[in-house]
């Protein structure tokens, strides 16, 4: 089981990647006006960041690294998506991606508190 959970440690990042990447493709495919693509970024990291820091709860391999993950996931992260939520406000209608990435932005302030209680509790 252990080395199930080590195994998603390599296995998260590049499906991230990956999925990033697509979606990139798939913005420029369709003539997406003004990208998102700094937000995006952003909402990928925060979010694969908050994987990891599930991924090493549950692994129980809890590190320093693990605990500076934590402090940015839970201290900076939010700010981060503050302002991808304050840039997108007005832009939110261009097309579907400028959404939801909004909505994944807006939904980060119920997710991270959520897992935290979880893990904690």
């Amino acid at each position: 089981m252990k080395f199930l959970l080590v195994s998603l440690f390599i296995l998260a990042p590049i499906t991230g990647i990956l999925a990033f990447i697509k979606v990139v493709v798939s913005m420029n495919h369709r003539g997406i006006q003004k990208p998102p693509i700094f937000e995006l970024i952003a909402v990928f990291f925060n979010y694969g960041g908050l994987l990891l820091i599930i991924l090493s709860e549950l692994a129980d391999i809890w590190s320093a690294l693990s605990t500076l993950g934590a402090l940015y996931i839970v201290f900076v992260a939010p700010i981060v998506m503050l302002v991808i939520i304050y840039r997108l406000q007005k832009t939110k209608k261009n097309s579907n991606y400028h959404l939801y990435i909004f909505i994944a932005s807006s939904l980060y302030f119920i997710i991270m508190p959520a897992t935290f209680y979880l893990l904690l509790s």
